[in-house]
């Protein structure tokens, strides 16, 4: 209206949901249009003016009358890709935010996308210290988008669906301009258009600067009509027609441009309606704060850190209410139980609070983990969140609890320590997921100096050989055993406390006990299931799902356990796809039905509602058995992948391990099942480089696999991460592989020495296990080559060779993973190799009679002939010893054969034994061997310095308590010792052994049964072996005297 203001009237409900954070833009290029501009000159150019002044610029003028995306075709074929954008960017940066773009901050939004290249927005947000939120920008695929998020204090993402100027040069993703862009705009660009479809089934959208002429909005815009929420279209040339077309769609039209619509938006909903869900530096008090060393306030990084990724634990952490029925069902991701004290007390508790408080009262800023581990369903979760609520509330410690997913940062733990000048306990829930993140994090603060405890827990499957990853770290591993007759006992009381005892409610104290003790050999869960209910646990989840009544509901709940039984919830938006179900259909259809079977919950990152059982143990058994036959499961596998959206987290999480060559072996033999999944899934991913190696896998260790389908799924996944050490590993292993197979000596040769450049590539200043073994393996297998050969003295000179690397890498393999079962298999192999083959063997032999010196070579060929000629092998390592006396290959060898002559403890043991090792090289063996013979001897210091010496090894703590070499009493024909019981405390004790002088050490998880350690008292008589770890002498075996 001339000469009046313009009265925008903004729907009330649409103000109620923009308040709440609830509502998302969607902008055109019409809401560029009150872009500003320095120093003045005419608004930004849209549309036709933009094609004009390209047409002036590129085309002498020409070609004014066709439309924007043709001219800038010509202008790309005539002058190269890039100019156009080159331009375009210079241009379109000298612009500023309208009015509009700069109320946006002023808000908060569930997303904004746009169509638009321009930097209008992000300039709004850069230029606005007090912005509700943190823009963070995406326009192309991408599978970190809600894990980047996670770092952030209160995101919102903007997704550019047609690209962005500053980055033009991206051709994964170009700007969508000319007509070849328009055709290929999907390209790269797939995952943002899958956000914008679930946006508009979930929440309002405001439409603004767009006559909603793209056909792909269009196409969005027409599906489920009828039950989507309602969406807003604002514009400032809107008529009757465009309002009664709107409004059949369930589009409610605003006339307005897009600066008057903010600017009513701003004057109708007053700041302190808009709710903020993240904490602002400044607004509230902080639980944490009370460590701190002043009266600062969390940076925002903290507050989000502390909001979106970990918990600090306090007395009256808030926590999600949780019945004592429920929790004994298997619900445990809440602090509820804890403060109701519904968990029974675990035989390790004391063990575990124990070592933690005392690295704690250590000096050294040294980074220390302890490892929980036991089977599933055994308690850990509920074990890991009572050891770090008690540190906290009772002992004061600051404790952060990362639950399953958390996004840990070593820079928010630098920070909290900068503030607060204390050790930190870091307690991690299903920490194999993130065993990288977890060893960088650690290599990082130790770097800084920064001490740190780390607690970590998983299932036994879960962790697998990572847990050796931790190195020297790893201070401690505690295992959760099955019920115990102490923890029966006390669960027993708090069932009865909270009538949670079912069929156990009306028998006698002695049944109850006793129908727990019949269960006691099985995972916590099941014996809570089976004692209480009287049925085994896969019929009662059977019956469970069976019962309800609804089909919709069984098949939520059963897509919900196909993902779940990974450890990860499972998006709303993810589940709508398959099934059509929304969060409200959820809430008003179902959560009756599924009520204590699927639990739902905001998660604040991905601004989206996400579903879980109640254990994942429980959704692996009801997966098996509904889905009980493998073309079930993998139809079910091939559903799920089709609808996922790896630019989720939880989905991309899910996505790999349901997809892991190790689970994809286990759901089924069929090789053509197992490709069809893994072809879904690097469909899913668009080729993600860890999908790729799954894929090889696949295809080298399927007998019917093809190695050359490998080897190209392997140069893809290199391609794009070239310095990844796995992927390196794994084409060194293909390598190997296809080397074993091709016909021809010469390219066997050949093959196997770009493997080799591959593993030295990989060792530099350290050797692992793994790259040691392939490099042995390697070298064995050329040795078991040439040796079908007619013997000659080059290939004599090559096995020689050959032997000494395969003997330096098997040596390299022990001192860096003492218990790395495939560096054992290696030598094993190269030994069997020698011993079975006289041929061989002889090379071996002529090769040390001419070159004593070889002492890798003596050492191979004496542990050849050992076990059928003894002498003989004593004579070559003692030959080689007089050309080289401190080799220390040499002397362990001559030990190793001195000991077979007779095990007893003696003094020509002692010079080859201690010229074996170093205290810095590693050799575990070796220097316990020293250990037991100075203790035997009774040499009390060399004793203390060898302990002292281990103390500083580059060892894995718990390597160091671990038994290796064995003391037999040479009085006794089982060579065990009897003794009494001197002292027997909590965690360890000590044992007088009749026949030695010093005391020897006894723990319960290492010496005996725990219900024995409990029944122990001083001077019971026992009976019991006598080992040897770096830690010294340790009863093992222990048994009770009558």
């Amino acid at each position: 209206m001339a000469g009046s203001e313009l009265v925008v009237d903004i729907p009330v409900a649409l103000k109620q949901e923009v308040g709440s954070g609830n509502v998302a833009l969607f902008l055109g290029a019409g809401a560029s249009k009150g872009a500003a501009y320095s120093p003045p000159t005419p608004e930004m150019p849209l549309g036709g003016e933009l094609r004009n002044l390209i047409c002036d610029r590129f085309l002498n003028g020409e070609s004014k009358d066709r439309t924007l995306s043709t001219v800038a075709s010509y202008v790309n074929n005539e002058y190269g890709p890039g100019q156009l954008e080159t331009w375009l960017g210079a241009l379109l940066a000298q612009y500023r935010p309208s009015t509009g773009h700069l109320l946006l901050p002023k808000f908060r939004w569930q997303a904004i996308y746009t169509l638009n290249y321009d930097l209008l927005i992000e300039d709004a947000y850069k230029d606005d210290k007090l912005s509700m939120q943190q823009l963070s920008k995406w326009y192309k695929n991408d599978n970190s988008m809600d894990r980047s998020m996670r770092a952030m204090e209160s995101p919102v993402p903007l997704y550019k669906l047609h690209g962005t100027i500053d980055q033009f040069s991206d051709l994964t993703a170009p700007i969508v301009l000319s007509q070849e862009g328009f055709l290929l705009w999907r390209e790269g660009r797939e995952r943002l258009y899958n956000r914008l479809r679930e946006s508009i089934a979930e929440y309002p959208i405001v439409f603004a600067g767009t006559a909603l002429g793209d056909p792909h909005i269009q196409e969005l815009l027409n599906v489920e009509t009828g039950r989507r929420p309602m969406q807003y279209m604002v514009d400032p040339y809107l008529n009757r027609h465009d309002e009664q077309l709107f409004s059949s769609k369930r589009i409610t039209p605003i006339k307005a441009s897009f600066d008057e619509f903010m600017a009513a938006l701003d004057a109708a909903i007053p700041t302190i309606n808009r709710r903020l869900t993240a904490i602002h530096a400044g607004a509230i008090q902080h639980s944490i704060q009370r460590f701190f060393r002043s009266n600062n306030m969390p940076t925002p990084q903290i507050m989000s850190f502390l909001t979106n990724n970990v918990e600090h634990v306090f007395a009256g952490i808030a926590s999600t209410p949780l019945s004592p029925e429920l929790f004994y069902k298997g619900e445990s991701q809440s602090w509820s139980p804890i403060e109701q004290q519904l968990d029974f007390s675990r035989t390790n508790y004391e063990s575990v609070m124990l070592k933690v408080l005392a690295i704690g009262s250590k000096s050294d800023a040294s980074v220390d983990i302890l490892a929980i581990k036991g089977v599933a369903g055994s308690g850990k979760s509920v074990f890991l969140r009572r050891v770090a609520y008690d540190l906290a509330t009772t002992h004061g410690l600051l404790v952060l609890f990362c639950p399953p997913r958390a996004f840990l940062e070593a820079d928010r733990i630098r920070e909290i320590y900068e503030v607060t000048r204390l050790r930190l306990v870091v307690v991690i829930d299903h920490a194999a997921d993130q065993m990288k993140v977890i060893t960088d994090i650690a290599d990082q603060l130790n770097q800084a100096g920064i001490p740190i405890t780390m607690i970590v827990a998983d299932s036994e499957a879960a962790w697998g050989s990572y847990i050796q990853d931790f190195g020297e770290r790893l201070a401690f591993t505690f295992t959760l055993r099955l019920l115990e007759p102490r923890e029966i006992v006390d669960l027993i009381s708090r069932l009865e406390r909270h009538h949670c005892l079912g069929i156990l409610t009306d028998v006698t104290p002695e049944q109850r006990l006793r129908a727990f003790k019949e269960v006691a050999d099985r995972q916590l869960l099941v014996a809570l299931y089976q004692a209480t209910q009287g049925k085994d646990l896969e019929k009662i989840i059977l019956e469970e799902y069976e019962r309800i009544a609804q089909p919709d509901a069984q098949e939520l709940y059963l897509l919900v356990a196909t993902l779940n039984q990974f450890r990860t919830p499972v998006r709303a938006g993810l589940i709508r796809r398959l099934t059509g179900v929304r969060f409200q259909d959820f809430e008003r259809d179902f959560l009756g039905p599924l009520t204590g079977i699927v639990h739902a919950e905001r998660d604040p990152i991905l601004k989206d509602m996400v579903y879980r059982t109640r254990h994942p143990y429980i959704a692996e058994i009801l997966f098996r058995n509904v889905l009980d036959t493998t073309s079930k499961q993998v139809n079910q596998y091939l559903r799920i992948l089709d609808g996922m959206d790896p630019s989720y987290s939880s989905d991309y999480e899910a996505l790999r391990k349901m997809v892991s060559y190790r689970n994809v072996r286990s759901l089924t033999a069929s090789l053509a099942e197992r490709r069809q999944i893994l072809d879904a899934a690097e469909k899913a991913t668009q080729a993600d480089p860890f999908i790729l190696q799954q894929r090889a896998l696949l295809e080298m260790n399927d007998p019917k696999g093809n190695l050359s389908s490998a080897g190209r799924y392997l140069e893809r996944a290199l391609a794009v991460r070239p310095r990844d050490a796995s992927l390196r590993h794994t084409k060194a292993t293909l390598l190997q592989r296809e080397a074993e197979v091709h016909p021809n000596q010469l390219e066997r040769r050949a093959i196997r020495s770009d493997a080799r450049a591959i593993l030295r590539s990989l060792r530099g200043d350290h050797v692992d296990g793994y790259v040691a073994s392939s490099t042995a393996a390697l070298a064995i297998d050329e040795i078991e080559d040439l040796t079908k050969n007619p013997p000659s003295d080059a290939i004599d000179v090559q096995i020689v060779r050959l032997v000494e690397d395969a003997e330096r890498a098997i040596r390299q393999g022990l001192a860096a993973a003492p218990d790395f079962d495939t560096v054992h298999l290696q030598a094993s192999r190269l030994q069997k190799h020698f011993g079975d083959n006289e041929a061989a063997a002889a090379v071996l032999k002529r090769a040390i009679t001419a070159r004593p010196e070889l002492e890798f070579v003596a050492v191979a060929y004496a542990r050849a002939i050992r076990d059928t000629n003894l002498s003989e092998a004593l004579s070559v390592v003692k030959g080689s010893l007089a050309h080289k006396p401190n080799s220390r290959a040499l002397n362990e060898a001559l030990f190793e054969l001195l000991l077979m002559e007779s095990d007893e403890v003696r003094p020509e043991l002692w010079a080859p034994l201690r010229k074996s090792f170093t205290n810095e090289d590693g050799n575990v063996f070796m220097h316990v061997h020293a250990l037991r013979h100075q203790f035997v001897i009774g040499d009390d210091n060399a004793y203390r310095k060898l302990i002292e010496a281990a103390e500083k090894m580059k060892v894995a703590r718990r390597e160091r308590e671990k038994p290796r070499v064995r003391y037999r009493n040479p009085s006794s024909g089982d060579g065990r010792f009897t003794g009494r019981i001197a002292y027997i405390g909590e965690t360890h004790g000590y044992a007088t052994v009749f026949g030695i002088t010093r005391n020897v050490y006894i723990r319960p998880d290492i010496s005996m049964d725990v219900d024995l350690w409990d029944s122990l008292k001083r001077d019971d008589p026992i009976t019991l072996n006598v080992e040897f770890s770096l830690k010294g002498a340790i009863g093992t075996g222990v048994t009770k005297n009558l």
